[in-house]
């Protein structure tokens, strides 16, 4: 336990923060204000850096109160601990935004190079839950936004990320709002786009070879290719 300035403390771009409906945070902030906090933030010291890993809510509160030091656990751990802690503890508390697991997921996949046996392990996801996870990861930024604003949820979003194109995933989403499919209905109406792709392709007509255009010369009268002819109507 240490005491601590709370301006000295970083936040993680890449993290899971807990969502809270709008009643319960207010409820939430007024026992801060009259209980004073119970659990102090949970930080870790990497690269000689105070970064937080559980507890974003209280410091917000603190510094807003300007709290000049506050009381925060410190734990020890390497670089990636410090996502492994802050997924498991943001598990335990509120609501968790899907579109939060999927960055702090993706980003310990792709920049900090875990497999994906390595976060199972670390997790406690399934195998399937983590590989989800990653696809949504590469979808469409409006995908992603929509799951972020839970307009949809990871079953869906799963569905529409596994299109390779990234228009027909935006194509999609754009007909799941108008029909608000299930995550099965969704999955058949994309077999469908892509069966009919597919059966386009196979009636395409074959190219059919043409005639040369031909103009009659002003002059002479005889037929010429309309590439050999000037203007007015004059063969070479």
């Amino acid at each position: 336990l240490r005491n601590v300035k709370p301006q000295d403390i970083e936040v993680p771009e890449v993290r899971v923060t807990a969502h809270w409906e709008q009643d319960l945070y207010q409820m939430f902030r007024e026992s801060m204000k009259e209980v004073g906090m119970i659990e102090p933030p949970i930080c870790m010291e990497v690269d000689g850096r105070l970064t937080l890993v559980d507890g974003k809510h209280r410091l917000d509160e603190l510094l807003q109160e300007g709290e000049k030091t506050i009381p925060v656990v410190v734990v020890e751990g390497s670089p990636d601990d410090l996502y492994f802690y802050n997924l498991a503890q943001s598990r335990l508390r509120g609501k968790v935004k899907a579109s939060n697991m999927v960055q702090v997921i993706f980003h310990l996949w792709k920049e900090r190079g875990i497999d994906i046996d390595e976060l199972r392990k670390r997790t406690g996801f399934t195998r399937d839950y983590i590989e989800k996870l990653l696809t949504i990861g590469e979808a469409s930024p409006e995908v992603r936004q929509a799951l972020d604003e839970e307009e949809i949820g990871v079953g869906v979003a799963y569905a529409i990320s596994r299109c390779q194109d990234i228009d027909l995933q935006n194509s999609v989403l754009a007909q799941w709002r108008l029909f608000r499919w299930t995550v099965p209905e969704t999955e058949q109406f994309i077999r469908d786009v892509y069966r009919a792709k597919e059966e386009a392709e196979e009636v395409r007509p074959a190219a059919v070879a043409t005639a040369p255009r031909t103009v009659k010369c002003f002059y002479c009268g005889e037929e010429h290719d309309l590439a050999h002819i000037a203007n007015p109507s004059i063969c070479p």
